[in-house]
């Protein structure tokens, strides 16, 4: 099967804010029937992200983004560099692989004198200001349908990505221990976490992790492509889609290619209670994970949309085999993936 690409009469058109307020149900409709939407807006201006996302939910902040919690995505080395690897692989022209972002963050953090759990954003916003002359095709990958796949056409597969405690995701000082491939969330839904050139796997598992991923992940099998034009947006389920992209290949005469990104918090995160004695006054011991705490909108929006995010494995839409309760393995060692 070749490569399969977004109909380009599913972008959605919003001519103003009060255009995309309109649509904005279309948009949900979206999201929940195929995990994302491409709107393409009025303007490429960061108002009108910021626009697009107030309705959504919270802004999620990033290390690397500004006051608003936008980031600049766009190239700052070339593909052909021999350069030690850097895990912001999105800042190069090389090809970036199937990933969730902010795959790395489990960790907590002091918020207004409450202590949260930051986890990887439940949803992101991708606004293309300027695509590359030549490469740097997005592509998407269902999570959904890769866990129906897997639990109907490879159980061992199934067993193996839903089992606690197998991999680790290491992103500098931020790191996210004993994590499956698929996790249970409070919603009764699923989470995907997945970024192979940051993750660690015990031994054992290795092989099997490895067939999956080039049957199912590393393949066009369950792909689907689509070039950003400038105005476009991404809004994508964090919870339920792998996303990457192609190299870059060549740059615009106005300069390489630039997007910007905003991360939307997951309102799912719990507020944990201290069950011992408190070190008083001292919010440093959460420092690690400061820069990706939610950052509440000055003036929040009375018509934010409620979405149903993550991986609807419900006997409606299909019945994986039944899932029981693991031990976990005694061995310990890790390999890395890429």
């Amino acid at each position: 099967m070749g490569p399969q690409y977004v109909d380009p009469a599913a972008v959605i058109d919003c001519d103003s804010p009060e255009g995309y307020a309109v649509r904005l149900p279309d948009i949900i409709e979206e999201i929940e029937r195929r995990g994302f939407a491409i709107v393409r807006m009025w303007d490429a201006s960061e108002d009108a992200l910021l626009a697009a996302a107030r309705l959504l939910g919270t802004p999620q902040h990033h290390a690397k983004a500004d006051a608003n919690g936008i980031a600049r995505v766009t190239p700052e080395r070339d593909a052909t560099q021999d350069v030690t690897f850097d895990r912001n692989v999105s800042r190069s022209a090389e090809a970036f692989g199937a990933h969730t972002d902010g795959s790395y963050l489990d960790g907590l953090c002091s918020i207004d004198g409450k202590v949260r759990r930051v986890m990887p954003p439940a949803m992101f916003l991708l606004q293309c200001i300027r695509p590359a002359a030549r490469g740097g095709l997005n592509f998407f990958i269902d999570g959904r349908e890769l866990f129906l796949r897997l639990a109907q056409e490879a159980p061992d597969l199934f067993d193996l990505a839903t089992r606690p405690g197998l991999i680790d995701f290491c992103g500098g000082a931020l790191v996210a221990m004993s994590c499956p491939l698929f996790a249970p969330r409070r919603s009764g839904r699923w989470r995907i976490r997945f970024r192979s050139d940051l993750m660690y796997a015990q031994a054992w598992a290795r092989p099997g992790l490895q067939t999956l991923i080039e049957r199912y992940i590393d393949t066009d099998l369950l792909r689907l492509h689509h070039s950003l034009e400038p105005r476009e947006i991404v809004i994508c389920d964090n919870l339920r889609m792998l996303h990457g992209r192609d190299a870059i290949q060549a740059d615009a005469g106005e300069g390489p290619r630039l997007l910007r990104r905003l991360w939307l918090w997951d309102e799912e995160a719990d507020e944990h209670l201290p069950l011992g004695r408190t070190i008083v006054g001292n919010d440093s011991i959460f420092d690690a994970f400061r820069d990706y705490a939610p950052l509440p909108w000055s003036s929040p929006s009375d018509d934010r949309a409620r979405i149903s995010l993550g991986i609807d494995a419900s006997p409606s839409h299909s019945t994986p085999p039944a899932i029981s309760p693991r031990s976990m393995s005694p061995v310990c060692t890790r390999q890395k993936f890429a």
